[in-house]
């Protein structure tokens, strides 16, 4: 092969070697070589109402089936997912239950939590501590953290000023924070993503350049380039 070319059998070779779970979704598994890398970090990427949190609602509970040392974290940025929405969408949903306090159990066994938090801080604290669960109780695993900017920092809930890039900081502490445990417990980290509309002087979107009107809408992925360095993979 000529150099400098990406020899794509190659990668596909080390995907394989990647200890994988399944996702439920054929085509899905086929496309990231086998199914969902165990200890990796996963971004969802896309624009709302497109299904982000039903795919990885699904993918958790393929995990949660097919793996009894697996544990389900699942972090309500959104602050608007129902247990129904859990229910309807897991793959045996016969067998699974969610209590008032936000713990899944599956066949009877306590598999899972939802946790709704506020701030960045709290995922943090939230994350240190599941590692340390995980650790304790021998358990793999994975967290689902829906969305990745809808939170605030405990100084602005407090009324002070943290500056434009806060988020993006925030993000990158909770990496370098986690990173270290997800493929030494393992842990697999699954991130929601939107992407929003850019906002300038001509309002949402921009000028077009070959036509000098409004043209197509463009788009911006909030939280900073740290978080797309970090993901093993993005879905969009």
């Amino acid at each position: 092969m000529a150099k400098g070319f990406l020899d794509y059998s190659s990668v596909a070779k080390k995907l394989r070697e990647v200890e994988v779970f399944p996702s439920s979704l054929t085509l899905l598994d086929c496309s990231l070589g086998g199914g969902v890398a165990i200890g990796k970090w996963f971004e969802i990427m896309g624009a709302e109402g497109t299904g982000k949190t039903s795919l990885s609602l699904r993918i958790a509970s393929s995990r949660i089936i097919t793996n009894p040392k697996s544990y389900l974290l699942f972090i309500d940025a959104e602050q608007s997912l129902s247990y129904e929405r859990i229910k309807e969408t897991f793959l045996d949903d016969e067998n699974v239950e969610i209590d008032e306090d936000g713990y899944i159990y599956y066949n009877g066994e306590p598999r899972g939590n939802v946790v709704v938090v506020e701030t960045y801080e709290q995922v943090y604290r939230l994350l240190n501590d599941f590692s340390k669960f995980c650790v304790e109780n021998n358990y793999e695993g994975l967290v689902v953290w829906d969305s990745l900017v809808s939170l605030t920092t405990e100084k602005i809930l407090k009324g002070e000023s943290e500056g434009l890039s806060y988020k993006a900081r925030a993000i990158s502490e909770i990496i370098n924070r986690f990173r270290p445990d997800m493929s030494r417990i393992p842990i697999t980290m699954i991130t929601i993503n939107q992407i929003r509309a850019k906002i300038n002087i001509t309002g949402f979107g921009g000028l077009s350049k070959s036509e000098g009107i409004m043209g197509d809408i463009d788009y911006t992925i909030p939280a900073g380039y740290e978080h797309r360095f970090a993901s093993y993979l993005t879905i969009f």
